[in-house]
C-alpha cells in the first residue's frame, strides 16, 4: 500500500478555544481526510461524545486501546489501522492514548 507521509517539526495548526472540535469537518474536507481511525479509552470516549461534530461524509472505526502504550499494542492498532485503510488515526484520551496513537502513526506511514 502507497502512503504519503508529510513530517513537520511541530503542528501545523494549532487552535486551542472553547469549542474547537467545530473546526474538525472543516479540516478533515480540507486534506481529503475520510477514513478515520478512532483510538480511546472507554472514559475518554464517553465523555468527548457530547463535543463531536457529526462527521457524515466520514468511515469511521472506532478501537478501545488496552490501557497502555506498548510496543504490542501499537503493533496491533497499527495492523487494524492498515486494514482499515485509514487516511488519519485520531486518539481520543489523555498522553498513553496520545502517545500510542503517535507511536501506531509512525509505525503505519514510515515502515
Amino acid at each position: 500500500m502507497s502512503r504519503s507521509l508529510a513530517v513537520k517539526a511541530g503542528p501545523q495548526q494549532y487552535i486551542h478555544e472553547s469549542g474547537v472540535l467545530q473546526y474538525l469537518p472543516h479540516l478533515l474536507r480540507e486534506g481529503n481526510l475520510k477514513r478515520l481511525f478512532i483510538i480511546h479509552g472507554e472514559k475518554s470516549l464517553q465523555a468527548s461524545n457530547v463535543y463531536f461534530p457529526p462527521l457524515d461524509d466520514c468511515t469511521l472505526r472506532y478501537v478501545k486501546y488496552n490501557g497502555e502504550c506498548t510496543l504490542g499494542e501499537i503493533e496491533r492498532l497499527a495492523s487494524l489501522a492498515e486494514e482499515f485503510d485509514a487516511d488519519a488515526l485520531i486518539a481520543i484520551g489523555g498522553g498513553k492514548v496520545i502517545d500510542l496513537t503517535k507511536a501506531a502513526g509512525i509505525k503505519l506511514y514510515c515502515s
